[in-house]
């Protein structure tokens, strides 16, 4: 969660973390965050990076998301909050040090299966089932990561 104080402090955004009634987990509004205190130290991780993104992305009230510019808008905080929480960079770290253990590969993202799930479903939609990153391609479905450079020599 350092990184996500660190943003708020450069943004003047105050984070309030209190028990949030409904299915309403977080919400972002006018520089303030407010956080389900309820919710494990993880998924309020994620959340946060969600409404960070909602500060950077977003505008007006769009609560009601039946509305298409709102819905759109959503959208783009999702995703903003997605690629700040776990980048094409950190999955590549990760899988190098990981490999198959999938259980220390998230313990090394810091995010719950749940949120990283939604992360994986942003990438695929974003750019299709893999994506080249320096010497590697990363491939979503199955995860997996090819040493693109040991896959030329063959």
């Amino acid at each position: 969660m350092n990184r996500i104080y660190e943003l708020a402090e450069i943004e003047n955004i105050e984070i309030i973390e209190k028990k949030m009634t409904g299915n309403n987990r977080g919400f972002y509004a006018d520089n303030v965050m407010m956080l389900d205190s309820r919710m494990s130290r993880k998924s309020k991780k994620g959340k946060a990076f969600e409404e960070l993104g909602h500060h950077f992305t977003s505008a007006g009230d769009i609560i009601d998301l039946k509305n298409k510019n709102n819905a759109k808008q959503e959208y783009k905080a999702r995703a903003w909050g997605y690629e700040h929480h776990v980048s094409i960079s950190d999955l590549v770290q990760c899988l190098l040090k990981a490999g198959d253990d999938i259980d220390y590969f998230l313990e090394l993202l810091d995010v719950e299966p749940e949120d990283f799930l939604c992360v994986i479903k942003h990438y695929i939609s974003k750019y299709g089932n893999y994506y080249k990153y320096d010497s590697y391609i990363l491939v979503f479905n199955p995860l997996k990561i090819i040493n693109s450079t040991l896959e030329e020599e063959s």
